[in-house]
C-alpha cells in the first residue's frame, strides 16, 4: 500500500481498508509497525509532499503500545431508577432485564469470558455485595453463565458512571445499560473503569474485612505484613493497564498493582500460592504480595478474586524492550556503513548485561524454590525412574507431532527450509534415541515448583535489573513440580522467538540490511543473548545440560506443532532450531552454511 500527499500542506486521510481487516501495516523504509487495520476507516496524517509505503502483513505483531478498545454494546437499554441506586438495579424489577437482555450480549464481547466462542445459555446474577466503606456506589458481583452443559462463574464489579462526573471513554465502552435517575443520566458499567473500586478494595484489605455471602460463604480480605509498609494515598490516581485480558490489572499511584481474577475457580490459586511463598522467603525480584481477596464457600473451598502486589517501577517488559534495543542497533549499524559486526557489538553492549541479569534472577528464583520447606506444596522432590520415563514419553509425543506437522502436505515450506525439514525427518530415529538417552539422567535429580511460563514477556525491565512476573500463572500444570531446566529452556526459546521476530520484521523493510547481513546480525544477537543468560544463571546455580537439551527439544517441537500455518517466519526459526538440535544430538547433516549461502543469492 502506498499513500502520497501531493499537497504543500499537512493532510489527514481516512481509508477504507476493511478488506485487509486484522493486517498490520509495516512501514517499508524502516520496518515500523502501525496499529492493525479494522472494520472502521483507517486514519493517516501525512506531511506536505510526503508518502507512506506499507506492507500489509499477516505475520508481524501489532505495536506493543497499541491497546485495542473493548467491543462496545451495539445499543443500550435505558433503565429508569427511583432513588434506589445500584441495589435497586440488581435486586428489583430490572434484575431480569440485566440477566436476560444485557448480560448475554455483554459477556460474549469480553475477552475475559473464557467460553465466548460457544453458545451462551442463561446468565444470572449470583450475588452482589456493597464494597467496604463505598456504600452502594460499588457492588462486587458474581455472575453465573450456563455454557456447554456446565456453569462458569465470573467476577463483574458494577458501578454507575454518571455523565455529570465526566467518566472516561472506557466506562462507556464497558457499559451494560444506560441509566436515568431524575435528571441524571449515566451508564451501568464495569466498576474497574472507576477509581472508587480500587480504593474500596485497598480499604477492605487494610481493615481485614470479612463479608458474609447469601449462600452462607464469605468474602475475606487478607493482607500480608507488607501492606502496612506501603503508603497508598486515600485518593490515589488509578492507571489501567492495556487492553482487556483474561484478568484485569490496575496500577494504584505507582504504589501497588491490583489484579482482578475474572473467572472464579474454587481451588487453590497457584499464582497467589507462589506469591505468598516468594514474599515469605524474601525473594526480592518479584513484586511482593500485599494482600488478596478470597471467596470461600460454606464448605471452605477457596477462590481468589483479587491480588494486590507491590508496584515495580519499570521500563516495560523484556520482550518489547529487547526488540526495541536490537532494532535500533540494526538500524544504526546498517546506516553507519562500517564493519557491521563490530558496530553491532557496540550497539548491543548495553543490552547484554540485562540479559545476564535475567539469568541471574531466574537462578536465584530457583534457589529459593529448591530450599527445604515444611510446606509440602514447595518441598523439593527427587525424580523417580517413572518420572524420567514419563518425561521421555512426553518429549517423544511432541517430537512426533512436530515431525508430522513438518511433512504435512497441506503446509508448504520456503525453498531454503526444505533441505532442513528433510534432514530432520531422516534424523527421526536418532532424535528418539537421544530423547531416551537424555531422559535417563532425569531420575535422581531435583523436582521443584517452577515459574511455568518464563518468557521475556514475563520479565520486567527495572533500571537495568530484571523482575519476574506471573510466576505460577500459566494454566497448564501450575502446581506441578518439574526440573528447573524447564524455565531455562522456555527463556532460551523466547530469545530464539525474539530473533525470529527481528529477522521477519527486518526482511519486510527496504533500505536497511541485506538478507545475509540481517541474518548474521540477528544470529549474533541470539548467540550473545543466550550466552549472557546462561552465564548469569551459572553465577547462581549449575545447569543440567542433558536435561536442558531435552527440554529445549520439547519446547522447540511444541512450537512447531502448535500451528504451522501461523507466522511462517517464526516456524522457519523453529525449524532451524530443531535442525541444529538434530545435528548436535542425532548426527544429522549440518546444512546451516548452505542455507546461509542460499539466502544471499
Amino acid at each position: 500500500l502506498c499513500v502520497a500527499n501531493l499537497s504543500q500542506t499537512l493532510q489527514a486521510v481516512e481509508l477504507d481498508l476493511s478488506e485487509f481487516d486484522a493486517r498490520v501495516p509495516v512501514e517499508m523504509g524502516g520496518g515500523t509497525a502501525f496499529p492493525p487495520i479494522g472494520r472502521l476507516p483507517y486514519l493517516l496524517t501525512i506531511p506536505a509532499y510526503g508518502f507512506f509505503s506499507f506492507n500489509l502483513s499477516t505475520e508481524v505483531a501489532e505495536p506493543s503500545w497499541h491497546a485495542a478498545p473493548p467491543e462496545q454494546m451495539p445499543e443500550f437499554e435505558t433503565l429508569v431508577l427511583r432513588g434506589g441506586g445500584l441495589t435497586e438495579m440488581v435486586t428489583g424489577r430490572y434484575r431480569s432485564v440485566i440477566e436476560k437482555e444485557a448480560l448475554p450480549q455483554y459477556i460474549g464481547r469480553r475477552r475475559w469470558f473464557a467460553s465466548r466462542n460457544e453458545p451462551v445459555g442463561a446468565v444470572r446474577l449470583a450475588w452482589a455485595m456493597s464494597m467496604p466503606r463505598a456504600g452502594d456506589n460499588v457492588l462486587l458481583t458474581e455472575i453465573e453463565v450456563d455454557v456447554g452443559g456446565r456453569t462458569e462463574h465470573y467476577m463483574l464489579p458494577l458501578a454507575i458512571a454518571w455523565e455529570d462526573q465526566n467518566p472516561s471513554a472506557l466506562a462507556l465502552q464497558l457499559a451494560l445499560t444506560r441509566v436515568r435517575e431524575g435528571r441524571r443520566v449515566g451508564y451501568l458499567t464495569d466498576a474497574l473503569t472507576l477509581d472508587p473500586m480500587a480504593h474500596a478494595l485497598v480499604r477492605g484489605l487494610r481493615s481485614a474485612v470479612v463479608l458474609p455471602l447469601p449462600d452462607g460463604g464469605e468474602l475475606q480480605f487478607l493482607a500480608t505484613p507488607n501492606l502496612a509498609e506501603v503508603e497508598i494515598p486515600t485518593e490515589a490516581q488509578i492507571h489501567r493497564i492495556g487492553s482487556e485480558q483474561t484478568n484485569s490489572t490496575l496500577v494504584i499511584e505507582d504504589s501497588a498493582s491490583l489484579k482482578l481474577v475474572r473467572r472464579t475457580v474454587f481451588s487453590l490459586n497457584p499464582e497467589a500460592e507462589m506469591a505468598r511463598h516468594l514474599t515469605a522467603q524474601g525473594y526480592a525480584n518479584a513484586a511482593p504480595l500485599l494482600g488478596e481477596v478470597v471467596r470461600r464457600t460454606p464448605d471452605s473451598s477457596p477462590a481468589v478474586l483479587a491480588l494486590l502486589f507491590g508496584y515495580v517501577r519499570n521500563q516495560g517488559d523484556a520482550w518489547n524492550w529487547t526488540l526495541d534495543q536490537v532494532r535500533r542497533a540494526i538500524t544504526v549499524t546498517t546506516q553507519a556503513g562500517q564493519d557491521s559486526e563490530q558496530a553491532f557489538e557496540e550497539q548491543i553492549s548495553g543490552l547484554i548485561p540485562f540479559i545476564r541479569a535475567v539469568g541471574r534472577r531466574l537462578g536465584e528464583f530457583h534457589e529459593v524454590l529448591a530450599r527445604p520447606s515444611a510446606d509440602a506444596a514447595f518441598a523439593p522432590q527427587v525424580a523417580r525412574p517413572e518420572d524420567a520415563e514419563a518425561l521421555a514419553e512426553t518429549v517423544r509425543t511432541e517430537l512426533h507431532r512436530a515431525l508430522a506437522a513438518l511433512v504435512d502436505p497441506r503446509h508448504s515450506h520456503a525453498a531454503d527450509m526444505v533441505p532442513l525439514v528433510e534432514a530432520i525427518a531422516q534424523a527421526q530415529d536418532g532424535l528418539s534415541a537421544a530423547v531416551d538417552r537424555l531422559a535417563a539422567g532425569f531420575a535422581g535429580t531435583s523436582r521443584i515448583r517452577i515459574h511455568g511460563d518464563c518468557q521475556l514477556s514475563r520479565v520486567l525491565v527495572s533500571g537495568g535489573d530484571a523482575f519476574l512476573l506471573d510466576a505460577g500463572a500459566n494454566p497448564d500444570g501450575r502446581r506441578d513440580k518439574a526440573s528447573a531446566m524447564q524455565d531455562v529452556a522456555t527463556l532460551l526459546r523466547s530469545i530464539a522467538s525474539a530473533a525470529a521476530t527481528l529477522e521477519m520484521q527486518g526482511s519486510q523493510s527496504q533500505g536497511l540490511a541485506s538478507p545475509v547481513v540481517l541474518r548474521a546480525l540477528v544470529a549474533m544477537f541470539r548467540t550473545r543473548a543466550e550466552r549472557a543468560f546462561l552465564s548469569g544463571y551459572l553465577d547462581v546455580r549449575p545447569l543440567d545440560r542433558p536435561i536442558l537439551d531435552l527440554l529445549v527439544l520439547k519446547a522447540t517441537a511444541e512450537e512447531i506443532s502448535a500451528d504451522p500455518a501461523v507466522r511462517p517466519g517464526s516456524l522457519d526459526a523453529a525449524v532451524r532450531g530443531l535442525h541444529a538440535l538434530a545435528v548436535r544430538l542425532a548426527d544429522a547433516p549440518d546444512l546451516a552454511d548452505a542455507e546461509l549461502e542460499s539466502a544471499g543469492e
